[in-house]
């Protein structure tokens, strides 16, 4: 399988084929996982459980769509002064997840 990379907002960087597999497993396109990047009350975190190879990171927020995903996603580099980021996964926030975003945003 061909893979295309794709540049969309706040840096981020998807591959193609991966987006696909990802919509048909949790149902959440890359290009709407994107969008929590520019989520002002987005919780981060450090994923070291996950991270043998590359530093990974942990995502909280809302999408265009309004629906809370959890985004695991690793820091590439900056381009054109902007930190640019390779997402991994994304899904949509469980129960506990989203009580601490309701919590960080009350």
């Amino acid at each position: 399988m061909r893979c295309q990379l794709l540049y969309i907002h706040f840096g981020v960087y998807l591959g193609r084929c991966e987006g696909d597999r990802q919509f048909e497993k949790h149902g959440v396109s890359l290009e709407e996982a994107a969008i929590v990047f520019g989520d002002g009350n987005g919780l981060d975190w450090d994923d070291p459980a996950h991270s043998d190879q590359e530093r990974r990171f942990k995502r909280l927020g809302r999408s265009v769509s309004e629906r809370l995903l959890l985004v695991v996603y690793t820091v590439r580099g900056v381009k054109y002064e902007k930190d640019s980021f390779r997402i991994i996964s994304a899904r949509p926030a469980s129960r506990r997840e989203r009580q601490a975003y309701t919590r960080r945003t009350d």
